[in-house]
């Protein structure tokens, strides 16, 4: 949000907690005691015609509906959704009860994230890595190594061995064909290799770039993409 401009454009929020205060931003606190929900809130939003909107998460229906119905009438809406992966918000949304039509018009991209912790630089060491994190690693670097950086813990890690995080990400861009796909109701897993073939790249490849750069562990990477791995 604060990267956007803020005195050209009219950005309004709701949160559940707003975490942050940000300046010339109007942010909108869920209160359900209130009769403030996600929901209502976005519906009050609406009539003040913001240039983006910005929605904590969509946990029901009626949040999909009205917030699909805000990104087609020009306003640009981001949100959160619990999903796996990319593709399965696509199904979340389906599963949200909006037609297959409104979410291919409406959607232009997701961007899936974790979490994994960096290497504790105080105490890293180039180690033999198990078989299992050597074969993945290949697979998704085409570089062949059996030594990574790993660590054996110290008293600024809290003998953790890592010292901070950092996102791994999978960004997905809706190409005509995916739009497509959705309307016509498409499974997540086709969605997702159409996506692949377009040159998406996943989660665990992206970890595995951050492995090469010796910025986290290949266990790390796997233990946070794991399902997005097994789906592939």
């Amino acid at each position: 949000m604060n990267t956007l401009d803020s005195m050209k454009r009219k950005i309004v929020t709701v949160e559940d907690p707003a975490e942050y205060r940000l300046k010339d931003i109007t942010q909108i606190q869920v209160n359900p005691q209130a009769g403030v929900t996600f929901a209502t809130g976005l519906r009050s939003i609406l009539h003040l015609d913001p240039d983006y909107i910005f929605i904590g998460e969509i946990r029901d229906g009626e949040t999909a509906v009205i917030a699909v119905q805000a990104a087609q009438t020009g306003h640009t809406v981001l949100s959160s959704i619990h999903a796996s992966d990319t593709t399965g918000v696509l199904s979340r949304l389906s599963d949200l009860k909006i037609e297959p039509f409104m979410i291919a018009s409406s959607v232009v991209g997701i961007v899936s994230q974790r979490l994994v912790r960096r290497i504790c630089p105080h105490c890293q060491h180039n180690l033999e890595a198990p078989l299992p994190e050597q074969i993945a690693y290949e697979e998704e670097t085409g570089e062949k190594r059996t030594k990574f950086l790993y660590c054996i813990g110290c008293k600024k890690c809290s003998y953790t061995g890592y010292l901070g995080g950092i996102g791994i990400y999978e960004v997905l861009m809706m190409s005509n064909t995916l739009k497509m796909m959705v309307h016509h109701q498409a499974t997540s897993d086709e969605m997702r290799h159409q996506a692949l073939k377009e040159g998406m790249v996943t989660m665990l490849n992206d970890g595995m770039q951050k492995v090469q750069l010796g910025i986290t562990t290949p266990t790390e990477v796997i233990r946070a993409a794991y399902t997005s791995s097994l789906e592939k």
